[in-house]
């Protein structure tokens, strides 16, 4: 027999205590997340719950299940499963359908919760499509990285040494923290070293299409712009430029603030009016 629910008032605020680790679980891996959702997690303190209606429970409630059903990291299916279970916990504890016991309330809105299950629906399936293309761009990166490796071993330039190219800082905070690059190459990446073999660099490459589909989308396009630039040093002719190497130089401040201060002098300076013959 199923369990009897408590009936509350429609639009009647339930408290769903999540904790700081729940919380920043579902703000930083729920992409999809309605804005409202985000604004009641980042304004209510840590130590107070969340005050949401049923339909809203409902409707958040969805979103976690998409991500936690997708997610390939335990650790982070963990964390959502358990706040999963806390909304089930208050929707199998409470209705606000059907009349209460001591006074008719109000008749629900059907139509207000089948808007919130397209949405859920519709967050699930533009969750499944971005996967989707990460696991594309995944796929182009290790196949150029295979491919530049294999080349490379065909006409024997395997180890040999690439122009050296300037990394820019976010190219060493990505390459220096990618846990599939190996530990030599992340510590010289860090300490500025800029001379690395084809297949060293193809390496990254491969390190970067490892970690690239379980990357939040703001690391992916950090990810893609080290990966470009890799693959353009490896794609580079003899002769070329370093392609991330802006080349154009640049006087200090000082000599550009006394070069315009220069110029402005002339052309505010008064010329000599000339002279009027009696």
């Amino acid at each position: 027999m199923p369990q009897k629910r408590t009936h509350i008032r429609p639009g009647q605020k339930l408290e769903l205590a999540l904790t700081t680790r729940e919380r920043r679980a579902i703000l930083d891996h729920l992409l999809c997340l309605p804005p409202e959702y985000a604004t009641l997690l980042g304004k209510t303190p840590v130590d107070e719950p969340l005050l949401l209606t049923l339909d809203d429970l409902d409707d958040f409630s969805g979103y976690v299940a998409a991500e936690s059903n997708h997610t390939p990291d335990k650790r982070l299916r963990t964390i959502l499963d358990s706040a999963f279970r806390k909304m089930t916990a208050l929707l199998d504890t409470f209705t606000d359908e059907g009349p209460p016991v001591t006074r008719p309330t109000k008749p629900t809105k059907p139509a207000e919760r089948t808007s919130r299950t397209k949405r859920a629906l519709a967050a699930e399936q533009s969750l499944a499509q971005w996967r989707e293309t990460s696991s594309d761009q995944a796929a182009f990166l290790a196949t150029w990285a295979a491919t530049s490796l294999r080349l490379a071993e065909q006409k024997g330039t395997k180890d040999e040494k690439l122009p050296s190219f300037v990394l820019s800082e976010l190219d060493q905070v990505v390459l220096s923290t990618l846990p599939s690059v190996t530990p030599g190459i992340r510590k010289r990446v860090k300490n500025g070293k800029h001379s690395f073999t084809r297949a060293e660099a193809s390496g990254m490459v491969m390190a970067i299409a490892q970690e690239f589909p379980k990357a939040h989308p703001f690391q992916q396009v950090g990810l893609l712009m080290t990966a470009m630039s890799l693959m353009a040093v490896v794609e580079a002719k003899p002769g070329d430029p370093p392609p991330n190497v802006i080349v154009k130089k640049f006087r200090p401040a000082a000599a550009r603030k006394k070069a315009v201060k220069k110029a402005a002098k002339k052309t505010t300076a008064k010329k000599p009016r000339p002279k009027v013959k009696p």
